[in-house]
């Protein structure tokens, strides 16, 4: 697959957009993709790190300072980052896209600048067009829609804005992080429960200064005890007032562009500072967090998480002060539970975004899938496929499962010797359902489910048999039973393909079978 990805990153727009672009791009080129960017040559432009990171980048050159963007009276609201016209960036991206492809499978699109015309007239250069968007506050052509942000009723963020047949991902669940976040969510369950290390970070450049305010909110008697990690890019206007200020106040540690800040979130206990990029990746480490919006994107899904219970956010920068700050922070020390962290409550976020997204843009074929038994690391996800609305409807117990119930089940179940849970992955590590057999009286009870973004696929049943020939390897002289609602018929079809006889009273359907009588 050829695809492309058009985005920018500018001291207007930040480096957002670009880096949840990358991780994606990562996990795309891990699927076989080749990958290409185009980028426009903006002010505070990353299209350096996108070359070093291997990827093939088409840049757009700087329109002329003197020509002036005159905008519509129906251009998208930030449509002056594009820093020309959409139809001459859409002219440009055209020409560069087709320099050596002559089309795209996908065109990835991250940009508050564009809308459905400049996508309407991509059409003739790709095949598909993909949206990723956070405002929900203008029209697009695209078949798939991303927008990773937390509301407690996302569907109707998009009505009228899209077509019905543009299928929509929202939600944290795709949220895109780079693998590390991944891999290092295992041992943010180390951290304990206390506050002893707080972590501050702004942004690369603050033009704010609320990494300052909030040092000067940390300079007091009641606070004197807290380690402090500071970190900084290296083009704020006030590094040297920070340096000074890291100096004055013992305990501080000034970190400019440090190589892994996510061994930073990881060693500390609270985080302070913007409701951006690394809104995700706290989420993703269970670390909790007090947010100040600095621009007016941040503000509504922000203030959404405050009510959840994820975070606590102070209001916009403009409104901040530093007692505010202050307050927060010993408002948080002195009651444990607005500690707010993963061991506490599922997080939103598991590190899996940027797979599910490359898993929809490019099927694994069957034979990538494979078992592996499930760990205790697992029960977030368990907890999540457990309450899918779906789920629950196939169910004999249809009522919302709460997280209490589910870690008091899931532990029980797993350390059970009479109960084999496993996880069903592509060869990417990405869990796409599971299996679970509950074992009494010499007989297996059959229960599966597949992750909501991968069903019709056939995987159910692909699913169902490697549970049973894993069984086959281990036990003789089983019996495999599926008890299942007669109107759930994607599961009937699946146990009546794989040759189980069938007895159906009252609704129910009950399966069962030898272990050497199920074939495919």
């Amino acid at each position: 697959m050829n695809i492309f990805i058009r985005t920018d990153a500018s001291v207007q727009i930040g480096t957002g957009h670009i880096m949840r672009c990358l991780a994606l791009a990562d996990a795309l080129r891990d699927h076989g993709a080749t990958i290409y960017f185009i980028c426009r040559k903006l002010k505070g432009n990353l299209n350096k790190i996108i070359s070093e990171r291997g990827y093939f980048t088409r840049v757009l050159k700087r329109p002329d300072p003197k020509n002036i963007l005159i905008q519509c009276g129906d251009a998208p609201a930030y449509a002056q980052w594009l820093e020309t016209a959409w139809q001459q960036d859409m002219d440009e991206s055209k020409d560069a896209l087709q320099t050596g492809v002559s089309v795209a499978d996908w065109l990835i699109v991250d940009h508050y600048a564009i809308d459905h015309r400049w996508e309407s007239g991509m059409r003739q250069v790709a095949k598909k067009i993909m949206v990723i968007d956070d405002l929900a506050d203008r029209a697009h052509d695209c078949d798939l829609l991303l927008d990773q942000n937390y509301f407690q009723e996302p569907g109707k963020r998009y009505k009228g804005l899209i077509s019905e047949k543009c299928q929509v991902l929202l939600g944290p669940k795709y949220a895109l992080l780079r693998p590390e976040f991944r891999q290092a969510r295992q041992f943010s369950r180390m951290r304990g429960n206390g506050i002893g290390r707080i972590l501050i970070y702004f942004g690369g450049n603050d033009s704010a200064n609320l990494t300052g305010m909030a040092l000067e909110a940390l300079d007091c008697p009641e606070l004197s005890h807290l380690l402090v990690e500071l970190v900084a890019g290296p083009n704020n206007q006030y590094l040297d007032l920070l340096k000074k200020q890291a100096q004055n106040r013992p305990g501080t540690r000034l970190h400019i562009q440090p190589k892994s800040f996510t061994e930073l979130m990881l060693r500390s206990d609270l985080f302070i500072g913007a409701g951006g990029t690394t809104t995700w990746e706290r989420l993703c480490l269970g670390l909790p967090s007090i947010v100040i919006a600095v621009a007016k994107n941040q503000e509504a899904f922000t203030s959404e998480l405050d009510k959840a219970g994820y975070l606590i956010w102070l209001g916009k920068k403009e409104d901040v002060t530093v007692s505010d700050i202050r307050y927060a922070l010993i408002n948080t020390i002195s009651e444990p539970s607005k500690n707010t962290s993963a061991l506490e409550k599922p997080s939103p976020v598991d590190g899996f975004g940027s797979l599910r997204i490359a898993e929809l843009l490019m099927p694994s074929p069957k034979e990538a899938l494979n078992l592996r038994k499930a760990e205790m690391d697992d029960m977030e996800l368990f907890f999540f496929w457990a309450n899918d609305p779906r789920t629950r409807k196939n169910s004999f117990q249809q009522e919302p499962i709460t997280w209490s119930e589910h870690v008091e089940w899931f532990t029980r179940k797993l350390l059970s010797s009479d109960t084999i849970i496993m996880i069903m992955e592509n060869s990417g590590g990405l869990p796409v359902g599971q299996i679970r057999f509950d074992m009494k009286n010499n007989t297996a009870t059959i229960n599966y489910s597949v992750d909501s973004l991968f069903r019709s696929r056939g995987w159910g049943k692909i699913l169902v048999f490697s549970g049973i020939n894993w069984l086959k390897n281990r036990f003789r002289d089983i019996r495999i039973q599926a008890i299942v609602k007669k109107n759930n018929v994607a599961s009937c079809n699946i146990f009546e393909s794989l040759n189980f006889s069938s007895a159906t009273k009252n609704g129910i359907s009950t399966y069962y079978s030898d272990l050497s009588d199920v074939n495919p």
